[in-house]
C-alpha cells in the first residue's frame, strides 16, 4: 500500500488477475480510480500475486512492482487523482 504524501489518498493491491492498483479517498472510503498497467508484459497473470505500489516522495507518480512477473509500472500524474 502506499499513501499520498497529502494523506488523501491510498493505493492499494486490487488483488485482481489483470494485477490492477486500486485508490481509495481516505476521508470518505471511496474507490477513487482502479489503475490496470499494460498486459503484454511477458509472464503469466496469476491471481494472488505481490503487487507492492510505492509513490514519489512529492505523490505525482505511483508505481507498482509486480513481483510475479518481475515488471514495475510508472504512472505519472496525469493518470493519477487529484
Amino acid at each position: 500500500m502506499a499513501w499520498r504524501p497529502d494523506g488523501k489518498l491510498i493505493a492499494v493491491d486490487a488483488d485482481r488477475p489483470d494485477h490492477a492498483v486500486v485508490l481509495f479517498d481516505c476521508a470518505t472510503d471511496q474507490l477513487v480510480a482502479t489503475l490496470v498497467p499494460p498486459q503484454g508484459r511477458g509472464g503469466d497473470l496469476i491471481q494472488g500475486f505481490t503487487n507492492l505500489p510505492r509513490r514519489s516522495p512529492d505523490g505525482s507518480q505511483l508505481a507498482p512492482h509486480d513481483t510475479t512477473v518481475a515488471t514495475l509500472t510508472i504512472w505519472l500524474g496525469a493518470r493519477l487523482p487529484r
